[in-house]
């Protein structure tokens, strides 16, 4: 898209870009092609969280006094919360010995933070990708090369602070069931769904049991993302398999997306 001098969508586009450095990043990936309609949007919900979002210090916890500001004169605050880390990594729940040095659960976020003890738990927004990455052991349905080097290319995974080569593994439904249930999850968003694409494998596998006599996979061809846009672009293979997951979760999933994240 070329856009005139002064028009309206360039004026959006300079608007966007006076947010925060921090968030430019994230918009210029989208600039090149995008309607004036786009870019309205994208104005609406950056302005609707510069509204309604206090954004604290980001550092590890709350601290200098920040909680009473974010709670002063308010009966109730709604805060959001972010985890580094999965459940399976949790130092008590988790695939120990193959864990992190922390509690990972939503459970122990105010305890982390530094929120107040009387902070209730709202929803549980459970995210996971349409296969398994893993930084270290503790992968059960991992594939040693081929096919695992080739979804680890195409997803970039890679260690974001060490850089190092993530394992790669099918989907494990008992795995995530069980992260679900610790978690509490009510909301389920999976990612990186375009990585199991015809161009990158053939074939996407799901664990849906293990057990003593071993690991029990479904299989499903695999599709492509192009031209999807809203869940009734959904079809074939991709819809398969989103409905084959949601059925062993008993969980509906929310929502869906493609590329980096």
């Amino acid at each position: 898209m070329v856009l005139e001098a002064n028009s309206e969508a360039q004026l959006i586009e300079q608007k966007l870009m006076s947010y925060s450095t921090s968030l430019r990043s994230i918009y210029q990936q989208y600039w090149s092609g995008i309607s004036q309609g786009t870019l309205k949007e994208w104005v609406e919900a950056v302005e609707w969280l510069n509204q309604n979002i206090n954004i604290a210090k980001r550092n590890f916890f709350l601290s200098g006094g920040e909680v009473s500001q974010i709670f002063a004169g308010r009966k109730s605050v709604r805060v959001l919360v972010e985890g580094a880390q999965a459940v399976m990594l949790d130092n008590t729940y988790g695939t120990y010995p193959y864990v992190t040095s922390s509690n990972c659960l939503p459970s122990s976020a105010p305890a982390g933070l530094g929120l107040p003890g009387c902070a209730k738990k709202g929803r549980v927004i459970g995210v996971f990708k349409a296969y398994n990455t893993r930084v270290g052991n503790g992968l059960d349905t991992e594939l040693l090369g081929g096919s695992g080097d080739l979804i680890r290319e195409a997803g970039k995974e890679y260690g974001s602070t060490t850089g190092r080569d993530r394992r790669i593994g099918w989907l494990d439904l008992p795995d995530l069931m069980y992260a679900c249930e610790l978690a509490g999850v009510t909301d389920l968003f999976m990612t990186k769904v375009d990585v199991l694409s015809p161009d990158v494998t053939g074939t996407a596998f799901v664990c849906y049991s293990k057990d003593y006599q071993g690991i029990k996979y479904n299989l499903f061809e695999a599709w492509s993302c192009e031209g999807i846009r809203h869940d009734t672009d959904i079809k074939g293979p991709l819809s398969d398999f989103i409905r084959f997951v949601e059925e062993h979760l008993g969980e509906p999933i929310q929502a869906i997306s493609t590329g980096e994240c």
